[in-house]
């Protein structure tokens, strides 16, 4: 008799200020069969990171307020075994 093993779904966080970047990333995510959650910036997803854990975050490297590698920084200080893809568009 076969045991199947049945694993808990990926929970991605993705943190970028462009509202259309953020829920495009989330539904393509979403559609693969990860658990995915958004924040607008850095502070909001460090907040969120303190109630929730996620097995990757995804995130823009230029933002307003806390850009991508301030927030870095900081989530390495608090949890350093995050795991984090560091994104930014291109001019075209």
């Amino acid at each position: 008799m076969e045991s199947t093993v049945l694993m808990e779904p990926k929970r991605i966080l993705v943190v970028d200020d462009e509202e259309n970047a953020r829920i495009g990333l989330s539904r393509l995510l979403a559609k693969e069969g990860f658990i995915v959650d958004s924040v607008s910036n850095g502070f909001e997803a460090l907040n969120y990171l303190r109630q929730q854990d996620v097995n990757l975050i995804v995130t823009d490297i230029n933002m307003p307020g806390m850009n991508g590698i301030t927030f870095l920084k900081e989530l390495k200080q608090k949890l350093p075994q995050s795991n984090v893809i560091m994104v930014t568009p291109t001019a075209a």
